[in-house]
C-alpha cells in the first residue's frame, strides 16, 4: 500500500493482540504508519479529551551543515507530502 507519499509503508494496529502487529513488543490503542524511509504517522487517542492525537515523525539522511537551509526545504517537503496524506485518511 502507498502511504506517507512512499511506495511502500507498514501500518501496525497495537490493539491487536497478535504479536505480528504489536511494534518492539508493545500492545496499546495506537497504529502507525511506518515508511520505508523511517516517517511516521501514529494515531492515538487522548486519554483525558475526546480527540484524536495525532503524531508525525519525518527522518533526513545526515545532514551536512553547509547545507542547512536545503536540508530545512527538504523535511518542510515531507512534512507536506505527510500532511496531505494525514488529510486523505481522515
Amino acid at each position: 500500500a502507498s502511504c506517507l507519499g512512499q511506495s511502500e509503508c507498514r501500518k501496525y494496529d497495537l490493539l491487536e493482540t497478535q504479536k505480528d502487529n504489536c511494534y518492539d513488543g508493545l500492545c496499546a490503542n495506537v497504529v502507525i504508519f511506518e515508511g520505508k524511509e523511517g516517517s511516521r504517522i501514529i494515531f492515538r487517542p487522548s486519554g483525558t479529551e475526546p480527540k484524536l492525537k495525532i503524531y508525525v515523525e519525518c527522518q533526513v539522511k545526515k545532514i551536512d551543515k553547509t547545507k542547512i537551509e536545503e536540508t530545512k526545504v527538504s523535511i518542510s517537503k515531507e512534512l507536506r507530502r505527510i500532511k496531505n496524506t494525514i488529510n486523505q485518511m481522515i
